[in-house]
């Protein structure tokens, strides 16, 4: 006991700045754990940054998100093709929904809309004409699209 109070000692006296201030623990001088940001949760939180895409099950989307990682260019362009084609204040939310068929579940995108229904459906429409159907043979994840209204 007495020799580890004494490299405890020898530890703090090395701490200190060479003008005797106790600097305090100093970095790097010791094991400290380090929880990583996986790929998933680390696309989840760059895409909220941009308020850009609304995350529901944001733990089962991190995980999807980590496995399928071409999902995430894909998500910002879908906001940015939403507000320009659909309406300006359009937002996305993206949505694993449940499928017994799909265990990882099926990737939803809700384009989030004020619009009325009728004129809702037709700039959907004007969306899937102009942006998704042009670039869905290049996604290796199916994604589904749907309007949404708040």
């Amino acid at each position: 006991m007495a020799e580890r109070r004494s490299e405890t000692a020898e530890a703090h006296r090395e701490s200190r700045e060479p003008n005797g201030v106790d600097s305090g623990p100093q970095l790097g001088t010791g094991p400290v754990p380090v929880t990583p940001i996986r790929g998933g949760a680390a696309a989840i939180s760059r895409l909220q940054r941009s308020s850009q895409v609304q995350f529901r099950s944001p733990e089962a989307t991190s995980r999807f998100l980590e496995r399928y990682p071409e999902i995430e260019p894909e998500l910002t362009e879908a906001a940015d093709a939403a507000r320009g084609i659909i309406e300006p204040e359009a937002r996305i939310a993206f949505e694993l929904l449940t499928d017994p068929d799909e265990p990882e579940g099926l990737p939803y995108v809700f384009i989030l809309t004020k619009l009325e229904p009728d004129e809702a459906w037709n700039r959907f429409d004007a969306f899937n004409d102009r942006w998704w159907r042009k670039r869905f043979s290049s996604v290796s994840t199916p994604i589904y699209f749907s309007v949404e209204y708040v």
